[in-house]
């Protein structure tokens, strides 16, 4: 008698399923039913071009013996041209392998909005974390990937082929971050507050499922208020020296000019702009976490009878410290109101998007008649000198990144750090340019009577910029003077894990549950039935 096989069950006690959250800065990965994922790898990459003619230099050797066990790809985009022939594209993968300096290497995100750009890219970046920081076999291992409420169809349909056959997973399901975030708060019914670095976005869900209609997001996040803080620190002449061009550093009296020693092996490297500005956003990054602060009600510039909050000191990786008081909150206040833009700086880069997005709305938003300055406009403005004595800032063609010399990098600081302003500033004053909170209402008002108390009710925050002070007491005190007539409640974990990687988490408890098995879409499946049809019956 022939003996018939069970169908495959995935996600049970014998096969852990894998679990992948790819965000605009961070990856992370690890198994279904854990409570943080096993690691967090950057989401950017090292792109180097060398000659495959000329022979090897001392550097490269060196490079090739990294003590890190990171990943270096080589030939990342092999053509069959002469020029491609003579040429080697190296990708460079993972946290310390990032982060070494390298002659001519380029930093590249390969995400956009908040979604996959570069396919390539991100294809090795999940093939490493999976085989070098899980060192699992992925073909033995059903995968859960996230994405984001606004990511496209042929996203979608490319994301599916690659885990199919190029990963050549078992199994595969497609999940919304924001449900996941909502699963990981233990809510069915929530308003799913993200902040990240490159996005922020407020979504509801109802019973498990996203409300496409009211769903938006912004770009005004965690990179916007980057370039706040370095055009803040612009103001007050303070030079970023990121930590890789430090060999020693003496320590110095608050406000007294920093007194260090650079690295000298350093002087021979072609350091990149683009590596740069990488290094000099950690700093920025840092200050951040550490120094910004939100107030309670908004921010006028008006003086206090009494401080709000304590005066802190930071101290720069140069050894330069200075005393932050009023600027601390000041930048914080950007998040809640875009529209306040100084003139000193243009933050309208050259490659401008909608900054407000309704997802799944399409419409056109055109600009205010006064807001559009022809070129000679523009040159006369940047002349023109301000009441603070500046002068104002234009953008300028980032497309083509030269290399420069370490030497060249911290010496010509005035246009590295232009280029850094240019690089994490949002964009300009446009229509719909809602601050945080009035996003937040905004998305409430959008939806049915019937469900705005719960979503009030519910607000999540999630997301590695919400975990600025006082930013949850200001996004409650804002909704609540609002939504009079609604019961607000913000939920807001405590935890710094559960809330930077809330989407992973969610998404470990989803594929974990037992009855989550017959969601899995399995490889005979796919080949079968076909992508388009896949994603119409299962993925809508």
């Amino acid at each position: 008698m022939a003996s018939t096989s069970a169908p495959a069950i995935y996600g049970g006690d014998e096969v852990s399923a894998l679990v992948i959250d790819t965000g605009s800065s961070w990856t992370r990965v690890g198994f279904a039913g854990e409570d943080a994922p096993k690691a967090v790898i950057p989401t950017y990459y090292g792109m180097r071009t060398t000659d495959v003619r000329n022979e090897s230099t001392t550097e490269d050797k060196i490079e090739d013996k990294d003590k890190d066990g990171d990943l270096e790809m080589k030939d990342a985009s092999p053509e069959n041209s002469l020029e491609q022939k003579n040429t080697k594209k190296s990708r460079f993968i993972g946290d310390e392998s990032l982060h070494l300096p390298r002659s001519d290497c380029e930093i590249i995100s390969p995400m956009e909005d908040g979604c996959v750009s570069d396919w390539d890219a991100i294809t090795e970046i999940w093939d490493y974390a999976l085989t070098h920081q899980l060192r699992v076999d992925p073909t033995e291992h059903p995968l859960l990937l996230t994405e984001q409420v606004w990511n496209s169809q042929e996203n979608r349909k490319r994301a599916m082929e690659i885990v199919f056959e190029e990963i050549n997973v078992p199994a595969f399901y497609l999940a919304k971050s924001a449900v996941c975030s909502s699963f990981a708060s233990g809510k069915a019914n929530s308003l799913i507050v993200d902040v990240g670095s490159a996005v922020a976005s407020v979504t509801p869900v109802i019973d498990g499922l996203v409300l496409n209609k009211p769903a938006c997001h912004t770009k005004y996040a965690g990179d916007y208020l980057n370039g706040k803080i370095f055009d803040m620190l612009v103001e007050q002449n303070v030079s970023i020296n990121p930590r890789y061009l430090i060999q020693s550093k003496t320590q110095v009296e608050p406000g007294q000019p920093s007194i260090f020693k650079r690295k000298s092996v350093l002087e021979s490297m072609k350091i990149t702009e683009s590596y740069h500005k990488f290094q000099s956003k950690l700093v920025l990054e840092e200050w951040k976490e550490t120094m910004s602060q939100a107030l309670p009600f908004a921010y006028t510039g008006a003086e206090q009878e009494e401080p709000v909050y304590e005066d802190r000191l930071f101290e720069f990786p140069d050894g330069y410290a200075s005393v932050m008081s009023e600027v601390r909150f000041k930048t914080t206040e950007f998040l809640f109101d875009p529209e306040i833009i100084e003139e000193a700086t243009d933050f309208r880069p050259a490659s401008s998007t909608t900054d407000f997005i309704r997802t799944n709305e399409k419409r056109e938003i055109t600009m205010e008649d006064d807001e559009v300055k022809s070129d000679t406009e523009r040159e006369t403005t940047a002349d023109k000198p301000l009441p603070d004595n500046t002068i104002a800032k234009t953008s300028t063609d980032a497309n083509v990144i030269p290399s420069i010399t370490a030497t060249e990098a911290a010496t010509a600081q005035p246009s590295i750090e232009g280029a850094i302003n240019n690089e994490f500033s949002a964009p300009g004053r446009r229509p719909h340019n809602l601050g945080l909170s009035s996003l937040i209402i905004d998305t409430i008002n959008s939806c049915d009577v019937d469900v705005r108390s719960h979503l009030a009710n519910n607000i999540v925050l999630t997301g590695g910029t919400t975990l600025i002070p006082g930013l949850a007491d200001r996004v409650n005190n804002d909704v609540q003077a609002a939504l009079a007539g609604l019961k607000v409640r913000i939920y807001a974990p405590g935890n710094t894990i559960e809330r930077k990687h809330s989407a992973w988490i969610g998404g470990s408890i989803l594929a974990s549950l037992g009855t989550f098995h017959q969601l899995w879409v399995s490889k005979k499946e796919y080949e079968e039935v076909g992508i388009d049809k896949l994603l119409e019956k299962r993925f809508r």
